[in-house]
């Protein structure tokens, strides 16, 4: 029973020291925090989360496992965790477990499968996942042991480490605080600089910002940004697509602050239908695409198409399809432009071999023959670069050669001209006429 005591007591330092140093931590969107015993660590990130929580969605991951710590909040049931979710495609959804009295507190559980992998360390999904948090201005905790092998290509991923007591931190990880154990004096808690006030030294943390292009330009849409990495960030490289819009979880996670919807007022002012510039191409269009995954926000999209798909991967962009009877804005991500059904059924393939795509099952082929001219008579050595200039500013720019040798540039995919209407708003912010076709040409 005396043990008992004083492991329930030595949490109870870790998680008011967490409490003491979360609230200067504001400005951090995503840390590993270490320890060199896991238990510490965890309940450390607990005390941070619990303060961090009363201002925006606060997630704690564990990348230890089995801790005592976080089965005290979770029971003793074996629950699916983060280990099932990277190996297997388990959704996020499902694994997510709000805890404590509030709505913005939350534990991703290592789950039944060994979450101490080099594998799962590297994982690129870190990558997306920390990006949906710096962008939503929500906090991701990730539970490590400071002895993980692979903790510094974790760390990477993060704003930094944050370390329970002694934990050693390798000298080229960045720490942004190291927090005291007990019986410690007060030097070892102070805190470390962090990029508000450490000067040049530090390497700016992303602050929380509108999507240039894209999301500002979508200015008749109620964008709001919250922890989008969790509720429904989608599993393209597990074989699966986003999580369906009505999902319980997802809706408790984003509480109105991820989804992107069209308010009474913003379906006031609406642009209209496009009209279509050359109705007589429609037998000509290159029509059909094949569709990768949905995005509930244009910036997984545009990360999607811009930073992690191959460069050589033909004709990526993204569309815009309202959802359900509140018409939630979904951003769809579209690869590929082939004039017949069999041709993009075989580009399905093709994506398998490059593993663009891990399974057939996670790929849809669609007909989306609508987009819109961004530049016509572009010389084909010169599209690659103003494509790369477009998608800088937002606007998912993609190539199609023409019969002469020349390239139009387009941007988005679309069914219809209602659909290609919500894209409207982001052209003319990024300075662009939008002009409506049938699509044609050649993706390669």
């Amino acid at each position: 029973m005396r043990l008992v005591d004083e492991s329930r007591a030595n949490a109870v330092w870790w998680e008011n020291e967490g409490r003491r140093i979360g609230a200067s931590l504001d400005v951090v969107n995503a840390a590993v925090v270490a320890g060199d015993d896991a238990e510490d660590a965890a309940a450390l990130a607990l005390g941070i989360a619990a303060v961090q929580a009363r201002q925006r969605r606060a997630v704690v991951a564990d990348l230890a496992g089995e801790l005592a710590t976080f089965a005290h909040h979770l029971g003793t049931s074996e629950t699916d965790g983060i280990g099932d979710t990277f190996r297997y495609g388990a959704s996020l959804n499902h694994i997510a477990r709000r805890i404590g009295s509030g709505e913005n507190l939350y534990l991703l559980p290592s789950g039944t499968e060994p979450v101490v992998d080099e594998e799962l360390y590297t994982h690129d999904r870190w990558r997306r996942l920390v990006a949906g948090f710096r962008e939503a201005g929500a906090l991701l905790l990730i539970v490590a042991p400071a002895t993980a092998p692979a903790l510094g290509s974790l760390a990477a991923f993060t704003d930094g480490v944050i370390a329970a007591g002694d934990a050693r931190i390798p000298d080229d990880l960045r720490l942004i605080e190291r927090a005291r154990g007990p019986g410690a004096d007060r030097r070892a808690g102070e805190r470390i600089a962090m990029p508000s006030d450490a000067g040049a030294t530090a390497a700016p943390i992303p602050a929380r910002r509108s999507l240039p292009g894209v999301v500002a330009g979508l200015g008749a849409l109620a964008v709001a940004l919250a922890a989008v990495a969790i509720g429904t960030y989608p599993r393209w490289r597990d074989g699966a697509v986003a999580a369906a819009p009505d999902s319980s979880v997802a809706r408790a996670i984003d509480s109105g602050t991820t989804r992107a919807r069209i308010d009474s007022a913003a379906a006031s002012v609406a642009p209209a239908p496009p009209p279509i510039f050359n109705p007589a191409d429609s037998a000509a269009a290159t029509a059909w695409s094949v569709e990768l995954a949905k995005f509930n926000t244009p910036l997984g999209a545009l990360y999607r198409v811009r930073d992690e798909l191959p460069a050589a991967t033909p004709a990526a962009t993204f569309g815009v399809v309202p959802i359900g009877t509140d018409a939630t804005l979904w951003y769809r991500v579209l690869v590929g432009a082939a004039a017949t059904r069999a041709a993009a059924d075989s580009m399905v393939a093709t994506l398998v071999r490059s593993r663009v795509i891990d399974d057939p099952g996670a790929a849809a082929v669609v007909r989306v023959p609508l987009a819109f001219v961004v530049r016509a008579g572009v010389p084909a050595d010169s599209a690659s670069a103003a494509v790369t200039e477009l998608r800088s500013r937002g606007i998912p720019a993609y190539p199609l050669r023409e019969p002469d040798g020349t390239t139009t540039l387009y941007a988005g995919a679309f069914e219809t001209p209602e659909q290609a209407a919500l894209f409207v708003p982001a052209l003319r912010e990024a300075g662009i006429e939008p002009m409506l076709v049938f699509r044609t040409g050649r993706s390669r």
